[in-house]
């Protein structure tokens, strides 16, 4: 499913560079690249009052096209906000035609 008046969006993906950083820790790489024809809704988001902070979660839902590579650890960045991968992506198939309409992915986004 690619939408003819779709948003562009980036997946910044990160990998492993091989190297480690004074700590020892692994150093990511990120590599971003831009998907057209996506469409997004916003979707809900929650707040919740932790001391003296309110923190205001996002879940909005991402419809990109159909073989979309998407891993667990991708972000996107859509309008200007970034989003992490919240779960698996379902990339639906017609079981009738093959028809693929596209991967759903669910993402998530922290304030406060």
């Amino acid at each position: 499913m690619i939408f003819g008046a779709g948003e562009t969006v980036t997946r910044n993906r990160r990998t492993d560079s091989g190297t480690k950083d004074a700590y020892g820790n692994k150093v990511w790489t990120i590599t971003p690249t831009d998907i057209h024809g996506c469409g997004f809704d916003p979707g809900m988001s929650q707040e919740l009052m932790t001391g003296d902070k309110d923190v205001t979660t996002t879940y909005p839902v991402l419809y990109l096209p159909a073989d979309t590579d998407v891993q667990s650890n991708d972000q996107f960045t859509v309008r200007g906000k970034p989003y992490e991968v919240d779960g698996a992506a379902n990339d639906y198939v017609s079981p009738f035609t093959g028809w693929r309409a596209g991967v759903v992915v669910k993402l998530k986004n922290w304030s406060g």
